[in-house]
């Protein structure tokens, strides 16, 4: 990894885990309200935030924030890494025409993006599945409708045993929808971004005398 893409991989990883922190009691609340099975515990977000701040505690709504950190910190940074290193592919096959090229941007923008989202979430699902399972933790009355409730004392212990109860394959539940979701999200946010960063530019080259 040479010096532009480990300066890449850091400042992804860093913006990750900054937003992380501030937006992690809405993934939890989030996590909650998908989660809940009938009768409902929460009725909505201000409510479940209500809920959990009175029955749990404050840090309730950072359940789940360690694996989260772990996993952000990686996955943002990989991102960023890995649409730069598939844009280097992409342009070492383009074509020398520059018109042909600039057609096809944000092609290259969606897919380079799609593949980026892909190869990081498949590096750090386990964490993801693991950090969703520490969530739901605290309210397994609205989850008995769905069958068994597994009970975990952190991150660790989270993994041992979904590896002793469920196996390796465990750890990869909703493993495809999660990679379409990230091939969408991540190809939407880099085709946009581009376009956008594209469009700024052209806007200030006519301003310019």
């Amino acid at each position: 990894m040479n010096g532009v893409r480990r300066c890449i991989f850091f400042c992804g990883g860093l913006s990750g885990c900054i937003a992380t922190c501030v937006c992690q009691p809405f993934d939890t609340i989030r996590t909650r309200l998908v989660g809940q099975g009938e009768p409902k515990v929460y009725n909505g977000v201000v409510n479940a935030a209500k809920t959990m701040y009175r029955a749990e505690g404050p840090l309730s709504l950072y359940r789940g924030l360690t694996p989260t950190l772990i996993q952000t910190a990686p996955y943002a940074g990989l991102q960023f890494a890995f649409y730069s290193f598939f844009l280097q592919i992409w342009q070492s096959f383009e074509t020398s025409s520059p018109s042909f090229n600039q057609q096809i941007g944000w092609i290259k923008s969606t897919i380079c993006g799609s593949s980026a989202g892909v190869a990081s979430k498949s590096v750090v699902y386990p964490l993801d599945l693991v950090k969703k399972r520490l969530q739901v933790q605290g309210f397994e009355k609205a989850r008995l409708s769905f069958g068994k409730v597994g009970h975990y004392k952190g991150l660790i212990d989270c993994f041992v045993k979904i590896g002793q109860q469920e196996g390796i394959q465990g750890l990869y539940k909703g493993f495809t929808p999660s990679l379409l979701k990230a091939a969408l999200a991540s190809g939407c946010s880099f085709c946009f971004y581009d376009q956008i960063c594209n469009g700024l530019r052209l806007v200030d080259l006519t301003r310019k005398p």
